[in-house]
């Protein structure tokens, strides 16, 4: 899903991680990004749902990166470590499902 293919399979790719931003974040899909991590949490509340946000945040950089857009792979990346580390405050066991610095979909062996 990640490599340099077509416009159209980014384009693809794009749909399915919104499908599940959506489906994770319900009714609060479309404030969760415009929030500050802080917030964004906090209306989150569960730190599993958190964890899941920073994943598909996650997604979304290599997207962008693989579309060639740097700038915001980086903004999203950045976000993403912070909703991480959030998780992980909140629920330390987190740590061991998903580490920011794995690709986005790989989890420990």
């Amino acid at each position: 899903m990640l490599g340099r293919g077509t416009p159209q399979d980014l384009e693809l790719a794009r749909d399915a991680v919104v499908e599940a931003m959506e489906s994770l974040l319900g009714n609060l899909a479309r404030v969760i990004p415009s929030l500050d991590v802080a917030t964004a949490v906090s209306l989150l509340h569960d730190p599993e749902r958190v964890l899941g946000y920073a994943w598909l945040l996650g997604l979304q950089a290599s997207l962008c990166r693989a579309g060639g857009d740097e700038t915001e792979a980086r903004r999203l990346e950045a976000r993403s470590l912070t909703c991480y580390r959030a998780a992980v405050r909140l629920e330390p066991d987190l740590a061991t499902v998903w580490n920011p610095r794995d690709p986005p979909g790989v989890s420990p062996a």
